[in-house]
């Protein structure tokens, strides 16, 4: 899935909102635009970037960002802070969880098959930097493994976010924080 950044705040789009933005921007293209736009990885096998997806791209990105300067105080609560409950926060959590380690660089996802549990693998550096040097220590990483369909509720923005699940929660951000309830 692809975040965009407007005015320096990064904005998650959900599955149902890419879908309905990606109507909006492509009304008027021809199938073939509608098919080749959603084709990524086409530079690896022909050596040129996909024209129309970097058209899409920038037609998401300046819709977004005409919002941004129409309403700039709306735009936070519209586009930036998101609160994802039932199904939709299930279907998102993959998404989600790519797009902040890929914006952030705090970990990265494993797979088991087809993504019905993941592993959320999240780097860990010694609190003190030069601990690191005297014990010569590499960052550590946790491990959590997550079944998306005990996911409940996603709250707040892709810099830092919630994650609750059916009996404690998980906070994501420049910390890593897990409380059961």
């Amino acid at each position: 899935m692809t975040y965009y950044i407007i005015n320096n705040k990064p904005v998650f789009l959900t599955k149902y909102i890419y879908k309905k933005l990606f109507l909006i921007i492509s009304k008027d293209k021809s199938p073939l635009w509608k098919i080749s736009s959603r084709i990524s990885g086409q530079e690896i096998i022909t050596g040129k970037e996909n024209i129309e997806k970097i058209e899409k791209d920038e037609l998401i990105y300046n819709l977004l960002n005409n919002d941004f300067l129409a309403n700039p105080e709306n735009f936070i609560n519209n586009w930036v802070e998101f609160d994802l409950k039932g199904k939709e926060a299930s279907e998102n959590i993959k998404n989600l969880l790519e797009d902040h380690y890929y914006l952030y660089w705090y970990g990265y996802l494993e797979s088991y098959p087809r993504w019905t549990v993941f592993t959320i693998n999240y780097f860990v550096r010694p609190a003190k930097w030069w601990w690191k040097y005297i014990n010569k220590m590499k960052w550590k990483e946790i491990q959590i493994t997550i079944d998306p369909n005990t996911v409940t509720n996603i709250k707040w923005n892709l810099k830092e976010f919630t994650i609750y699940m059916w009996n404690f929660k998980i906070i994501f951000g420049e910390k890593l924080s897990i409380s059961a309830f």
